[in-house]
């Protein structure tokens, strides 16, 4: 039997089909492209830390919110207010006018990002134009937007005083203060609700990027009773709430007292001063209170830490180096709605102090904590002449007399007439006797603001030449040291650091990958806020392959470590040096750059030795010597 076909038939049978396989092909793109597209789901979080006036630094984080891996990817986004990226680690960056890409550096592969998990390698530092530095929103991976955007952030309220007591027919105030939540940088707007009638609410600075007093004002037909006032802040998308208690009351709205805890003041010109003044509260007042100092004599000045304040405040005096020797009544006044109450402080500004030749141990207040320190005042010392002056920090576990014992600089200085500081790490740091200069090792937040006290207090107690300050110090003393000229190259002419690299930075990745590093890829020391070119000179244990290894990679205490040539050529970069080292006509030691901005140096001097600090004991080395004679000849522009 044979099946005979229509031709006609059979021609609506194929081009039917051909219909149907193009519109299935049709289909099958639209899926693939979808799910394409829906696998490269992320969400970035871009913090900057640090930031000054001109410089931050920015930290990228890349989250897969997706369901596949991210793997060969490239990142993308746009700057919104003429940011420029200066350098970065961990990613090849392109920028073009606003639009920058970062991809694989050349010989990385970047590591795949499981669906669920993050990257955090990239990092970067940049300029701004010092007035706005928005977050960047655009950002893509691969050209596909991230649909997850980027976190805004957030802030918090707190005020001042959780509780609040007006009379009827009075007034009080509380300040209430807005906290960042990083990348969250904005101003915020408040309001009061829940009032009750016959009370009103007024803020002082509305929107606010700090603190905004708000006065509340209770008419004398308001009810009395408690009620709890919610503040509201609002910023764009973002929002947060804080309550008050307010009890309106029918009786005395209750007084205030001022009193300082010292009743006079001693202040050398060129010094600072502090008190504080303790609020107490006569019942049923519990208001928040603002101060003011009346009665200042020129040349000094006050300041007050927390203000308005509702238990007390730090007051810090500051006596210019113009100020008259004599003494002056100094009246602080304490005012809340329309209560007010005052006090006196006999201020006394005195003429500097000849100190005696010798060790003198000092004692002062930094960042709220005390914080002591050597100063050996030079043979000869009369000060009728200004003198330059070394700050010298002691290593990891030693303290100022040991450092002081060990450096030389002491006799060095009784010869060449210079004042030398020992500082010793804070009782508060932790680990004991070390000093916070990074990612090592441990200190206190504030050994960035301790030496720039320790300027202070020479300034008023010394004749001292401000312009030409250096720093020194060993092992984690020479971290330290390297971090004063990331943090403090304005007030600080030049530094020469022993057996450590700088680390002000983040740990590059250990093993091999620390030898083979290259000054731009070196993470270890980032100095955004490093203000000028300054000489450095870095000592180093040739032989030593173990404790700060001379070649880099992890030290015997586990610690990640940049080469000592590395750490050499990139302040060689940061100076802007030019040509290579060449080998020291004066000592063979050290390889020095010389063609660098604005007449500094950079030197590695290599002492053939395996023991740690044993520079210090060379007599062939002569690091003293050589280190002087390049720090001195360096002064502040």
């Amino acid at each position: 039997m044979s099946l005979q076909l229509n031709s006609s038939r059979c021609r609506t049978c194929v081009q039917r089909l051909s219909e149907y396989m193009t519109v299935l092909a049709a289909l099958l793109i639209t899926l693939v492209a979808s799910t394409a597209h829906a696998s490269t789901a992320c969400s970035v979080v871009y913090t900057i830390s640090p930031q000054n006036s001109s410089a931050f630094g920015a930290t990228i984080t890349i989250n897969n919110t997706g369901t596949t891996a991210l793997s060969g990817w490239s990142l993308t986004w746009t700057f919104a207010n003429g940011q420029t990226i200066a350098s970065s680690w961990n990613g090849a960056v392109s920028q073009s006018g606003a639009n920058v890409t970062v991809s694989e550096q050349a010989g990385q592969t970047w590591e795949n990002i499981p669906a669920g998990g993050s990257y955090t390698g990239f990092g970067f530092n940049g300029t701004w134009n010092g007035t706005t530095n928005s977050v960047p929103t655009n950002f893509a991976i691969n050209g596909v937007a991230c649909n997850g955007g980027v976190s805004p952030g957030s802030f918090t309220l707190k005020p001042s005083a959780s509780t609040l007591s007006i009379a009827k027919g009075a007034s009080g105030t509380d300040t209430i203060s807005v906290t960042d939540v990083s990348p969250f940088s904005g101003s915020v707007s408040l309001a009061a609700s829940g009032l009750p009638t016959g009370v009103t609410a007024t803020f002082g600075t509305n929107p606010t990027t700090g603190s905004s007093v708000v006065t509340f004002a209770a008419s004398s037909s308001a009810a009395a009773a408690t009620s709890p006032i919610t503040i509201t802040g609002t910023s764009g998308s973002l929002s947060a709430t804080t309550t008050i208690s307010l009890t309106v009351t029918t009786g005395s709205i209750g007084s205030f007292t001022l009193k300082p805890s010292a009743s006079a003041l001693s202040i050398a010109k060129g010094a600072k001063g502090t008190d504080t003044i303790v609020i107490t509260d006569v019942s049923p007042f519990s208001g928040s209170v603002t101060l003011a100092a009346s009665g200042l004599p020129n040349g000094v000045t006050a300041a007050f830490g927390s203000n308005p304040s509702n238990n007390s405040s730090l007051l810090t005096l500051t006596v210019g180096s113009t100020a008259t020797a004599a003494t002056s009544t100094i009246t602080i006044t304490g005012t809340s709605g329309s209560l007010n109450a005052s006090t006196t402080i006999s201020l006394t500004v005195t003429s500097i102090a000849v100190l005696a030749p010798g060790d003198h141990n000092e004692t002062i207040t930094s960042s709220g904590i005390s914080r002591t320190f050597i100063v050996h005042i030079p043979t000869g010392y009369t000060g009728s002449t200004a003198v330059p002056a070394i700050i010298d920090f002691h290593w990891y576990g030693a303290d100022a007399s040991t450092q002081e014992g060990a450096s030389g600089w002491k006799q060095k200085c009784d010869t060449e007439g210079c004042i030398v500081v020992y500082p010793n790490s804070a009782a508060t740091a932790n680990p004991a006797n070390s000093w916070d200069s990074g990612y090592c090792c441990g200190g206190v937040s504030d050994d960035t603001q301790f030496p720039r006290d320790i300027i202070t207090w020479l300034k008023a107690n010394t004749n001292l030449d401000a312009s030409r300050v250096y720093a020194s110090g060993g092992s984690n003393g020479g971290a330290e040291t390297y971090a004063m000229a990331c943090w403090n190259s304005d007030v600080i002419a030049a530094v020469a650091a022993v057996d450590f690299r700088c680390v002000t930075g983040t740990e590059p990745n250990p093993g091999s990958s620390v030898t083979s590093l290259k000054p731009s890829d070196n993470t270890a020391c980032s100095c955004p806020n490093l203000k000028r070119p300054i000489t450095v000179v870095e000592w180093d244990e040739g032989e030593d392959y173990t404790f700060i290894n001379y070649n880099g990679g992890v030290s015997s205490t586990g610690l990640p470590l940049v080469s000592a040539l590395v750490n050499a050529e990139t302040w060689a970069d940061f100076d802007g040096c030019t040509g290579s080292a060449t080998t020291d006509p004066n000592n063979s030691l050290c390889q020095t750059w010389t063609s660098c901005k604005d007449n500094t140096t950079v030197s590695l001097c290599t002492n053939p030795s395996a023991t740690h600090l044993a520079v210090y004991e060379s007599s062939t080395a002569n690091w003293i010597g050589v280190t002087w004679d390049r720090l001195s000849t360096q002064s502040l522009p």
